[in-house]
């Protein structure tokens, strides 16, 4: 029970974790969706703003007064990448183009009289947001055609390609005869003082084979009234951004979770795997012999280190201890096999004397009992020792598992007052020591015999499948605690031991099976239940069909 509840903690703070770590994650990933989404935002904000003074800029050099009249270029552009461009007076009336791309209800808003700040306005029109630029033309330069021998102004016309800071022509322009005539009838046609105005460019050349004069003059007072290049956008951008933003999260953030998950279970699982060891180890900890074949526990994770290396010092000292527990038992058997084999022998010739009395006589049998059971335990004593050296010591051998088993289950029938039901497949053929596996099976069903229920039964049976061998025994006893199974393969231990007294056992039946068991490579449960019996179970594999 004990070792469930630890499982189940760790399990706990492994599952606590991977929930903090998500959680953490999940929280790091919902700050940089709405990053995200803020910079996807911005950055369409500025590619709107960006378009917008770009195309209001290249309008702007599409208005033109042509002989007085407001033309507008055929590359002038009412509506692209959904900018709608109109050209205004400077009371707010559209000379040309309109809002028709964004729907009439715009066209009929209160929109914002023109302006020459050069800044874009953000305002809330019927619900939407849009970005308004505006940008001044001021047509102060003027471009005539002049006839060359008479003066004459043949064509003239106002563009806005020029600002206030445009630089003069070079005075030798001006030396020449027919461009200084040609520069002051213009200036006199369009009513101009000359000390408003400089001359910016003059080429003589023909057209239609009259010689004429082209000029270019600036005029720093303004000629005719200013008009306003307008574009406006929607600010929808925003929308699209923030839709597009989550559609995207909302594919991406489960892949993210299961992502952070999968990182927080490996970063958990790497914490717990020395951990994991550990436990790992101690469950293989179960009797003496178990220690000699524990590893020593290693782990890369430096805050764990303190506690592996205390474990592995444990581990060293206990393997110490029961290394010298089982030298001292061996020796110990040794040392106790020839006095006892002196006491049984003088036993035997008090016993054969004629001169000891009925009295003395039953206390020297009584010495002579307890000296063969004496014996028999510094026998199984040995016997322990040497199972726990290894193969080494016996002879092993493949054979037929079921003919030990029928042997030894016709024997205990002789004995027995108990009912033996066997269910023995033949032909299990196993690689094994006989008489240590005679051994196995009779310690099994005299354990049976022992604590089975007067006048009951014993249930031998041996099977094989999947190359594998399944022997089980089971009585219908007394059965054995939940709390002391785990305990019965321990040496010299006895589940009743009032009853063990009166039959004058060692405790060390199980023990040797369990030792048998490990010897010949098997695996041994036990299933009980109070007042109605227990079942022991032994698997073992068989021999190759080649070893055969």
């Amino acid at each position: 029970m004990k070792k469930k509840a630890h499982k189940k903690a760790g399990h706990s703070a492994r599952l606590r974790i991977n929930i903090w770590y998500t959680v953490l994650m999940t929280v790091l990933g919902a700050v940089l969706g709405v990053a995200f989404v803020l910079s996807q935002r911005y950055i369409s904000t500025l590619n709107i703003r960006s378009n917008l003074m770009t195309q209001v800029e290249i309008n702007a050099d599409e208005v033109d007064y042509e002989n007085g009249i407001l033309e507008v270029e055929n590359d002038f552009t009412y509506n692209q990448r959904g900018i709608a461009s109109v050209v205004l007076a400077e009371d707010g009336r559209v000379l040309a183009g309109s809002y028709a791309a964004f729907g009439m209800d715009l066209s009929a808003a209160k929109l914002p009289d023109p302006g020459d700040s050069g800044e874009i306005l953000s305002l809330e029109l019927n619900g939407k947001r849009y970005c308004l630029l505006d940008k001044r033309v001021r047509f102060n330069v003027l471009c005539f055609t002049v006839d060359a021998a008479t003066g004459e102004v043949l064509d003239w016309s106002s563009e806005s390609r020029s600002d206030d800071a445009t630089s003069p022509a070079p005075p030798q322009m001006l030396a020449r005869a027919a461009v200084r005539n040609a520069y002051e009838n213009a200036l006199l046609f369009a009513s101009l003082d000359e000390n408003d105005c400089h001359l910016l460019f003059a080429k003589e050349e023909n057209l239609y084979d009259v010689p004429v004069v082209n000029l270019d003059i600036h005029c720093s007072e303004k000629l005719f009234d200013d008009v306003f290049v307008r574009g406006i956008a929607a600010d929808e951008g925003n929308a699209f951004a923030d839709r597009k933003s989550i559609l995207l999260l909302s594919i991406l953030l489960p892949v993210y979770l299961a992502i952070a998950a999968g990182i927080g279970y490996l970063i958990s699982s790497r914490v717990f795997s020395g951990v994991g060891n550990l436990s790992r180890t101690v469950a293989q900890i179960r009797t003496t012999d178990d220690v000699r074949s524990v590893r020593a526990v290693s782990t890369d994770i430096r805050e764990l280190e303190p506690l592996t290396d205390g474990f592995n010092r444990m581990l060293a000292r206990l393997h110490q201890s029961f290394e010298a527990e089982k030298h001292f038992t061996d020796n110990a058997s040794h040392e106790l096999k020839t006095p006892i084999a002196v006491i049984h022998a003088q036993c035997e010739l008090l016993i054969d004397s004629a001169t000891l009395n009925e009295e003395d006589r039953k206390h020297v049998l009584r010495i002579q009992k307890q000296a063969r059971a004496m014996s028999r335990l510094v026998g199984d004593l040995l016997m322990i020792s040497r199972l726990e050296q290894g193969q080494e010591y016996f002879d092993f051998s493949v054979e037929d598992f079921s003919i030990v088993v029928r042997a030894v289950c016709e024997d205990a029938a002789v004995i027995s007052d108990k009912k033996l039901i066997l269910d023995v497949k033949d032909d299990v053929m196993m690689r094994m020591d006989v008489t240590l596996m005679t051994r196995l099976v009779e310690n099994l069903i005299s354990n049976a015999d022992k604590y089975g229920r007067d006048g009951g039964s014993i249930w031998v049976t041996l099977d094989k499948r999947d190359g594998r061998a399944f022997l089980r025994v089971a009585d219908d006893g007394i059965g054995i605690a939940p709390e002391e199974q785990e305990k019965i393969f321990q040496r010299f231990y006895r589940v009743d031991k009032a009853r063990s007294r009166e039959m004058r056992s060692s405790g060390l039946g199980l023990s040797f099976v369990d030792e048998i068991c490990r010897l010949h490579g098997g695996r041994i449960t036990v299933e009980s239940t109070l007042g109605k019996g227990t079942v022991f179970t032994l698997e073992f594999q068989l021999a190759d069909q080649k070893t055969q």
